[in-house]
């Protein structure tokens, strides 16, 4: 391209379907919130400069409107602009042409004049574009894409200096400061400006290319938004991917494909540069993209060049058929060498493995299964109360079967029980589950033969540990608590209205029947003309645990009860299961026995 920017091509290959122009102001706008410093000021500056230039300027032709004002005089209708030819007696209205970025519309304006490359003509001092009312009589455009090489001339010519040089005595040294500042802006300016053409044709390319592959860079990963503007629709846009020629394209722009994997690298390397946010590249492409344009300054500037990097890799792809790596990877590093062969391109497996390593994923490290709403409610609170463990803190979800009967399942399809596969499949995504239950039906054999179950999704190891599978010898009241206590907290939940003792309860332990009913149930109905709440009976019980907390601890600090024991062992493997982050590690942990035995 010998010109700075081919105009005519890029109206007549509709350019500004998905990416359309932006006025002067709007311009200034849009770098200034990615902390570039711009003004109209400057920018009429660069140009005069022959440094920096609009990539269209569109000068507004008077035309003749046809008006008519109603008999009452309060409404004027506009019947639109007066063309040759047109009959019309009715008031002539004059007012300067109105334009819309459309291709037939640039075509027209284009080819008459009213439109022309800035770069064409000799400057003019930008108060001429107004008439004497101050109308604007021309309005300058410019692509969002050239904030880049924009922000790259800012930066040439800014000068960083301590201030205390200026404290000399001498006014010659104060002078030569500033004799060296502004030889130093001579050659910056002209060294920019003897490669102008090659600094335009990153952001040239990149508004050829934004029809093609914008709506793709704009995306959390897996959902991109397509964004285009009015006139146009959907369908054009669609029209025109299925339409689209890489080839063609790179030959109409007189570009090898060496050129693209270059401009792609300088893009990389400035977005090394400018984005604060670099080191979290790979966590924040899968945030949602209202969220990312919050971002402010150097950071928001920094998504502006990934869409760039973006398009230049896709176009580079449609070319040759070749990746070229990612600003995360670039230059000597290898996603796929790290996480796993395939896993940053199963978007899915790639956010867990990044959510895991920035300790971010909110699937339980945890799961403890326990029979009813009683356990349910109170564990996490016995826990946190007198244990001191969050179970939401540490990555514990507590989960309910509903009775025994669902741990056993059914015998003609679930052969091991209807907890095998959900024990697995949660073994295989590294989250432990830990079951509490009572010792009734067939609760023990169906254990047993759990624990002899090879996993179906990693068939190197069982699919659980003895020590995850945890039943009572008889219930959580008689494992776990005196028969005094029990006692007392019953006459409790009665309100007093009986004091049952020690030894009744003692009667119930000692005629405790797997599948012959509640005893403590059957008594209390027996004294109480109310249901005892089994749930309501755990937290008395519960109360009485935390009230007397120095007596629930042995002289090693270690709980006194089992159930004490077993909740302080669920606390500290979940606390210890660090989650895999890449596909070596999480191998590691299915072959470690950490989840299931191993399979000899």
């Amino acid at each position: 391209m010998e010109d700075h920017h081919d105009l005519e091509y890029l109206i007549n290959n509709d350019c500004t379907m998905i990416c359309e122009f932006l006025t002067t102001d709007d311009f200034v706008k849009f770098c200034k919130e990615r902390a570039i410093d711009i003004s109209r000021e400057r920018l009429e500056k660069f140009e005069e400069l022959g440094v920096f230039f609009p990539i269209a300027r569109v000068g507004f032709p008077i035309v003749e409107r046809k008006m008519q004002t109603s008999e009452n005089g309060h409404v004027t209708e506009d019947h639109g602009v007066l063309k040759e030819g047109d009959e019309w007696d009715g008031e002539i209205k004059l007012e300067y042409a109105r334009f819309l970025f459309t291709k037939e519309q640039s075509r027209i304006w284009y080819e008459q004049k009213f439109m022309w490359d800035p770069t064409s003509k000799p400057f003019s001092p930008w108060n001429s574009f107004k008439d004497n009312d101050g109308n604007k009589t021309a309005e300058s455009y410019y692509s969002k894409f050239q904030c880049y090489h924009l922000s790259k001339f800012i930066n040439l010519l800014s000068v960083r200096m301590n201030t205390e040089e200026f404290l000399s005595p001498t006014a010659d040294n104060s002078l030569k400061i500033m004799k060296n500042i502004a030889k130093y802006a001579t050659i910056a300016i002209n060294s920019f400006k003897d490669n102008i053409i090659e600094h335009e044709r990153i952001p040239y390319l990149c508004q050829v290319l934004a029809n093609r592959y914008y709506p793709l860079s704009q995306t959390d990963r897996r959902t991109y938004r397509l964004s285009r503007r009015f006139p146009y629709s959907d369908e054009d846009w669609f029209n025109l991917c299925s339409n689209w020629n890489a080839d063609n394209v790179l030959s109409d722009l007189e570009l090898q494909v060496d050129d693209i994997k270059r401009f792609h690298k300088d893009v990389v390397i400035e977005t090394h540069f400018v984005d604060p946010l670099m080191d979290w590249y790979d966590l924040l492409s899968f945030i949602s993209l209202d969220k990312r344009k919050k971002l402010k300054g150097k950071a928001l500037y920094a998504q502006t060049l990934y869409s760039m990097e973006f398009m230049l890799r896709a176009f580079y792809k449609d070319l040759t058929g070749l990746e070229i790596k990612s600003p995360d990877e670039w230059p000597n590093w290898d996603k796929d060498r790290f996480y796993g062969v395939g896993v940053s391109d199963d978007e899915l497996r790639y956010l867990e493995f990044l959510t895991n390593e920035y300790h971010l994923n909110p699937r339980p490290k945890l799961i403890l299964v326990v029979e009813g709403e009683s356990e349910q409610t109170q564990f996490p609170r016995l826990s946190s109360e007198l244990l001191g463990h969050d179970f939401g803190r540490l990555g514990i979800e507590i989960v309910q079967l509903g009775g025994i009967g669902n741990f056993e399942g059914k015998k003609s399809t679930d052969r091991y029980g209807a907890l095998e596969k959900f024990i697995d499949y949660h073994h295989s995504k590294q989250t432990i589950v830990f079951i509490i239950l009572d010792n009734e039906g067939k609760a023990e054999i169906v254990r047993n033969r759990l624990l002899k179950a090879t996993s179906k999704f990693y068939t190197n190891r069982k699919v659980t540990k003895e020590e995850y599978v945890i039943l009572w010898e008889r219930n959580i009241e008689f494992d776990n608590f005196s028969a005094i206590e029990i006692a007392d907290a019953m006459t409790n939940y009665s309100e007093n209205r009986y004091k049952f003792t020690e030894e009744e309860i003692l009667q119930c332990i000692n005629n405790f029947k797997r599948n012959k009913g509640d005893n403590l149930e059957i008594l209390f109905t027996d004294n109480i003309d109310f249901h005892l709440s089994k749930t309501a009976l755990l937290k008395i019980l519960i109360d009485k645990m935390i009230a007397n907390r120095d007596n629930e601890f042995d002289e090693n600090n270690e709980g006194v009860r089992p159930i004490s024991r077993i909740l302080h062992r669920v606390t500290e493997l979940a606390s210890f299961n660090h989650q895999p982050h890449t596909t070596g590690i999480w191998k590691d942990n299915q072959e470690s026995g950490y989840l299931g035995d191993i399979v000899e």
